[in-house]
């Protein structure tokens, strides 16, 4: 018998924007929330000697369980990073479309790590994920 767990797709996209490469894998769903799944992932993949603007930064979008439901005031997006003054960890909230469609398309989180070359986007269309250079 296959254990159901309602309000997540089980899915975290890696991005790394140094190689330009996306990776779909599982997370660790005991981790209940936009902001405890952000603070958790950033202590773990981020290494404490990070300098300012270190490829090896991670910044994360997450959402919670009820993001992309009929339940009320639900559709909230969290921004996890390091603090670049205290050295900390630092989160953001935001409301907005982002965080439904993200989950729709199939994603819990994305997590961003390396640095570009030039300006580039990130494009999701469901299970087509890509990093397209900006043509500006």
């Amino acid at each position: 018998m296959v254990e159901r767990i309602y309000g997540w797709t089980g899915k975290l996209l890696r991005v790394d924007l140094t190689h330009r490469t996306t990776l779909v894998e599982d997370w660790d769903r005991s981790w209940i929330g936009g902001k405890g799944f952000g603070q958790r992932a950033l202590f773990i993949e981020e290494p404490v000697d990070c300098e300012e603007f270190d490829p090896r930064r991670v910044l994360i979008f997450s959402s919670g369980p009820l993001n992309g439901t009929i339940a009320p005031a639900c559709s909230r997006l969290e921004v996890s990073s390091s603090n670049l003054l205290t050295g900390g960890l630092s989160s953001s909230n935001s409301g907005g479309f982002f965080s439904s469609e993200m989950k729709f398309a199939g994603y819990d989180h994305i997590l961003v790590t390396g640095k570009g070359d030039a300006p580039v986007y990130l494009y999701i269309n469901n299970e087509q994920v890509e990093t397209m250079r900006s043509e500006r």
